[in-house]
């Protein structure tokens, strides 16, 4: 039930970016989200540039959530191309490189966390050398990337909020790759979401 907006008032905006953040992440209603930040993008796209981009980055956590990882790299281009140089154009390549990094195209989305790592945005710039490093010292010596496989698929299970499948993935990891270099980041991970 989206709320009316008010004249001039980009709050609604973000609103109901909110609002379709809670429907889908919490209660799982998958095309009501949908539904109410297509209908904000297409109501506000020429009114309010900047929350609407918010709602088509919501839009693209939503989709690469579904499994739609090309809609999800469209919308974040959308964002990235409209907002180049700014820190919400760096979160929306940010998330391109993390699409790269969930369909285990580790060394495409090596090459763009690396370039994120200069970030003026601290947060992004973090986050991608955590990525870099993550994918960097996890494929040294696993060349064919399988440990960092299964860990980049239970990551992807705890983005789309499945703890029992993210839990279960990288219990399988830790059992074929005992001595695997990940197995301190997947005992990590394992624990966060055991503590959620």
């Amino acid at each position: 039930a989206a709320l009316k907006p008010l004249q001039g008032d980009e709050k609604y905006v973000f609103t109901e970016r909110d609002i379709a953040g809670i429907l889908y992440f919490d209660l799982k209603m998958s095309d009501s989200a949908t539904h109410v930040l297509e209908t904000t993008i297409a109501q506000f796209g020429n009114v309010y540039k900047k929350p609407v981009a918010e709602c088509k980055m919501m839009l693209g956590d939503i989709l690469l959530a579904q499994g739609e990882s090309i809609e999800a790299i469209f919308k974040y281009m959308e964002v990235e191309r409209a907002f180049n140089g700014t820190p919400l154009g760096d979160e929306a390549k940010f998330m391109k490189a993390k699409v790269a990094y969930f369909t285990l195209d580790f060394p495409w989305a090596l090459s763009q966390f690396e370039v994120l790592k200069s970030s003026t945005t601290k947060l992004i710039s973090n986050d991608a050398l955590q990525m870099a490093l993550l994918i960097s010292d996890n494929s040294t010596e696993d060349t064919l990337f399988q440990g960092l496989s299964y860990y980049a698929k239970a990551d992807l299970y705890q983005f789309r909020n499945m703890p029992d499948s993210a839990i279960a993935t990288l219990n399988l990891l830790l059992a074929v790759f005992p001595e695997h270099a990940i197995k301190a980041e997947a005992m990590l991970l394992q624990a966060n979401l055991y503590y959620k």
